[in-house]
This record gives C-alpha cells, sequence and structure tokens, in this order.
C-alpha cells in the first residue's frame, strides 16, 4: 500500500510474474478494502470458543480419567490388603496354634513327666518368639510403607553397623562354619536410619543362615560409587535357588520351600524388609544366581 504519484491517492498495489513479464493491479486504498483486509475477529472469537470448550471437554475427561484410576487402584489396594491381612492371619495361627496345642496338653495332661512338660515349655517358647519376631517385622514393614516420614535419618558409619551385625551372629557363623569376608574399604558415611541399616545387612545373614547350608563363605562387598550413590554386594556360596523363584523373593511371606521355610523359624518377610528398607535410603536392590552356586544381592544405598 502506497499513496500515487499521480494523484496522490493510496492504492493497494498487487504483481504477479508469467514469463519474463510482470503484470501489476491496483485498487484505491479505502476504508472499506482496509476492513476486507484486516483479520476476521469473528472467526477469531469462534475458534477462541471453540478452544474454550475443547480444554473444557479435555479437562473433565482429564478428571474422569483420573478418578477411573484412583478407583482402581484403591481396589487394588484394598485387594492388596485383603490378601496381606488373610497372609499375616496365616502366618500368626501357626504358632499360635503350635504353642495352644502345647499349653491343652501340659493343662490336660498333670502327670506328665517333667522332662516331657520341659519339652513342651521350650517348643512354646520357641514359637512365642518367632511370633515376637514376626509382629516386630510386620511393624516394621507398616511403618515403611504407612508412615516413612516418620522414620528418623541420622548421620551413622555404616562400617560400624556391619561390624555389630557380624558379632550378633557369631554364634551362628561357628555353628554352620561359615566364614565372612567383609570389605567396605574406608569409613561410609550415610544419612540414614540404624536400625533399618541394621536390618539390611542382618536379614541377609539370616537368610543365608537358613538356607545357604554350612561350610559357606559370606562375601560383603562395596563395588563402586558415584556421586550420589554407593554400590554394595552381598553373595554366599550357598546351594542358590531355581530361577523360577528370583522375581519373588521379596514379596511378602514368599518361600520357596514352605515346610523347611517354617522348620527354620523364619518370618517370610526378612527379604521383603531388605527390599523396602534399600528403598527407603533411595536405593535399588535385585538378586541373582551366583556362578558356583549361591546367590548375589545386588544394591545401592543413597548417600
Amino acid at each position: 500500500v502506497r499513496v500515487s504519484r499521480t494523484n496522490k491517492t493510496s492504492y493497494y498495489y498487487h504483481a504477479n510474474k508469467y514469463g519474463n513479464i510482470y503484470i501489476r493491479s491496483s485498487i484505491p486504498y479505502d476504508l472499506g478494502i482496509s476492513d476486507i483486509l484486516s483479520a476476521d475477529n469473528l472467526f477469531l472469537y469462534f475458534w477462541l470458543i471453540v478452544t474454550f470448550f475443547l480444554i473444557v471437554i479435555m479437562l473433565y475427561a482429564s478428571n474422569r480419567f483420573t478418578i477411573k484410576m484412583q478407583k482402581e487402584q484403591l481396589d487394588h489396594d484394598s485387594q492388596l490388603r485383603r490378601q496381606l491381612t488373610q497372609q499375616i492371619a496365616h502366618e500368626l495361627k501357626t504358632p499360635l496354634s503350635t504353642i495352644l496345642g502345647y499349653m491343652e496338653t501340659l493343662h490336660n495332661n498333670p502327670d506328665i513327666t517333667n522332662e516331657r512338660k520341659q519339652f513342651f515349655i521350650d517348643r512354646s517358647h520357641s514359637q512365642a518368639l518367632r511370633l515376637t519376631d514376626l509382629l516386630g517385622d510386620i511393624l516394621v514393614l507398616n511403618q515403611l510403607n504407612d508412615a516413612p516420614r516418620t522414620v528418623k535419618k541420622e548421620l551413622i558409619e555404616l562400617n560400624k553397623i556391619v561390624e555389630h551385625v557380624v558379632e550378633d551372629v557369631e554364634l551362628k557363623l561357628q555353628q554352620k562354619n561359615i566364614q565372612i569376608n567383609s570389605n567396605l574399604g574406608d569409613e561410609i558415611w550415610l544419612r540414614a536410619n540404624s536400625l533399618l541399616l541394621y536390618s539390611i545387612f542382618r536379614n541377609l545373614l539370616d537368610n543365608s543362615f537358613a538356607y545357604a547350608g554350612e561350610n559357606i563363605l559370606i562375601n560383603i562387598l562395596l563395588i563402586s560409587e558415584d556421586a550420589k550413590f554407593y554400590y554394595f554386594e552381598y553373595s554366599d556360596t550357598g546351594c542358590g535357588v531355581r530361577n523360577e523363584h528370583l522375581p519373588y523373593l521379596f514379596e511378602r511371606f514368599y518361600r520357596v520351600d514352605k515346610g523347611r521355610s517354617r522348620k527354620t523359624g523364619g518370618t517370610g518377610l526378612g527379604l521383603a524388609i531388605v527390599k523396602n528398607a534399600v528403598e527407603f535410603h533411595g536405593g535399588k536392590i535385585k538378586v541373582s544366581n551366583k556362578n558356583g552356586g549361591g546367590l548375589t544381592f545386588s544394591f545401592s544405598l543413597k548417600k
């Protein structure tokens, strides 16, 4: 658009090239032409309205989808809780039934020999200890899952925690002729919970005591570290497990050999506690069969 030098009137000019020539046309540029060439506000308002309704529909659909997902999650959580409640009830029933059976035998047979009485008392005491361990493990898992913020952290030297664990199981090590090779290098300091760190290594050792067998070697090693994590490896030279069991070892109450597990007195929650404790400290854990026999647990802990 420019003013014509001939008649001093504003014109709208347009040119097209055809071969080697240009054809230029022009029309007076007045208010009517300006309106024609201006943006179509009605079209703009139309798309604003359409966009508004599209956003409303998307928000509604997203809200419905979110509600559906939340409902499905609640149903899933409810089902898991029911399953867990049934598992807990089943696990509690075994030691309670055993204790009740021994007590009824003592109550109904007052003339039983002292030796036999002591046998029933010792067995009842053993089952009572197992029941105490089971309840303690359940409380730990519930706290980690339902109220992790209530678990306090402080600056802790991991080397001393591992030393205390090894000292506490010294008698079992001697009884089963098990050697421990602990190589964690220099001092390892973590912002962590001391009881949960203790439970990681204690439950891994207890798992080896229960299932790996005797005359074995256990390695507790610091493999590497980076700016955020320490990477550890716990392994034994025991019998290991079949590969189909590996994905389920960290599940609550999962047992590779149910009959053998109950005889060893385990709660079925040890490795579940290990996994939850590792994840509480920002790490991950996996398990694999070791070449030559035994299990290897590879896990990380956040600095």
